[in-house]
């Protein structure tokens, strides 16, 4: 293949990685889950530098040369497995981020499974001969041992797209189904690219390949970001409709489902007092209440509409949900103890719950929940003006 050519190619892709990675840092809702997404971009684009420094080397004579080489082959296979491993772990908690507690159980195993095999092929990537022979003219050659990194490298990046079949045929959201979809499809390019690099031997297709199905994968995070609020972080009304009557039309086996409704109380005060921008600092503040109290639950957190949230919780009894409640006070209680923002933050709530055996219709859910939340906020109303 042309050097001239080749060299375009890769740093093309490494051009596109970092434009990727520049969009994602800014436009991503911050999470775990998307800065593990920026890590692996990272990665491509020093696995991409990497190669080709390798490729501009071999061949060379000098015995620096030889050394250089080495240590270059050997960062190349590590971050192979370290990249694979990664797009894995990542492909496993887009997938089961929102199952809550069952998703940090799950994610405990894959990481216990998996990290042993990473540390014992980047020991063994450390060892030359083994995977990869560097000649006395500097050219590379392949080890005895070479396939088990391409297996392994390979069979991480299956595993996630089986994964993410699985769980499409599982989905009943359309949006999570486009997720899926597209986390399942991200081997077609690399599985391209090793068959081109098969056919031209001296040449890495793999990453540059790997380049376009991560942008593939970001053009749908991106899309799903229309489903998230953008003052609060959390899901929108749109989302939670979608979700809700999911959760209703196929609830899960021996849980209730709860749906809690609140809202500010005299949040037009709030603006017209101290101003909108303050408005919005309570908005944002009580999201982040949601998001502290349903930390590692079987939860989904979303913005109704103005002052008004909504949390779908999974529980096994009702008092969880009381529970939660309480807690949910606590934390305002807690904010206004410490005079984080500059008027009181003022809560009402109120919950309704869907039984497995008599599973409630999403209207009939958010008509229950609202009535008792607006309930409540009468009886603090009467207080208010029996105290005076």
């Amino acid at each position: 293949m042309n050097a001239l050519v080749y060299v375009q190619v890769i740093l093309f892709a490494v051009c596109l990685l970092a434009a990727l990675y520049v969009c994602s840092w800014r436009k991503l809702a911050i999470s775990h889950v998307n800065r593990r997404f920026c890590t692996i971009i990272i990665l491509t684009i020093c696995i991409l530098c990497d190669d080709l420094f390798a490729w501009l080397f071999e061949g060379r004579p000098g015995s620096y040369v030889n050394g250089l080489l080495v240590f270059l082959n050997q960062i190349y296979f590590i971050l192979t497995e370290l990249i694979s491993y990664f797009w894995f772990s990542y492909t496993h908690d887009v997938l089961y981020e929102d199952d809550g507690v069952e998703f940090f159980h799950k994610r405990k195993f894959a990481i216990l499974v998996s990290i042993p095999l990473v540390v014992f092929l980047a020991l063994l990537a450390i060892k030359p001969d083994l995977i990869f022979i560097i000649d006395q003219n500097n050219s590379y050659r392949r080890g005895r041992w070479f396939l088990i990194q391409t297996v392994v490298g390979f069979g991480y990046i299956l595993s996630a797209s089986v994964m993410a079949l699985v769980r499409m045929m599982k989905e009943v959201q359309p949006e999570k189904r486009k997720t899926c979809l597209s986390l399942a499809g991200f081997i077609a390019f690399p599985l391209l690219g090793g068959v081109l690099q098969l056919s031209m031997y001296g040449t890495v297709f793999i990453w540059p390949f790997a380049s376009a199905s991560l942008l593939m994968v970001y053009i749908t995070l991106h899309h799903n970001m229309v489903s998230l609020d953008r003052l609060t972080g959390l899901n929108n009304r749109s989302r939670f409709d979608n979700y809700l009557q999911a959760r209703c039309d196929k609830p899960r086996p021996g849980r209730k489902l709860c749906l809690i409704m609140l809202d500010v109380d005299d949040f037009k005060m709030i603006n017209d007092q101290y101003g909108h921008v303050v408005g919005d600092d309570a908005l944002r503040c009580l999201a982040d209440i949601l998001k502290r109290t349903f930390h590692n639950t079987d939860s989904f957190l979303a913005r109704y509409g103005g002052d008004e949230f909504a949390v779908v919780l999974g529980c096994r009894r009702e008092d969880e949900a009381r529970q939660a409640i309480c807690s949910l006070q606590n934390a305002v209680d807690d904010v206004n103890r410490r005079k984080k923002l500059p008027s009181v933050l003022s809560v009402s709530m109120g919950y309704a719950i869907s039984e497995p055996m008599n599973i409630l219709t999403k209207e009939c859910l958010l008509a229950d929940a609202d009535m008792e939340m607006y309930s409540q906020k009468k009886r603090k109303k009467s207080l208010t003006t029996n105290s005076r």
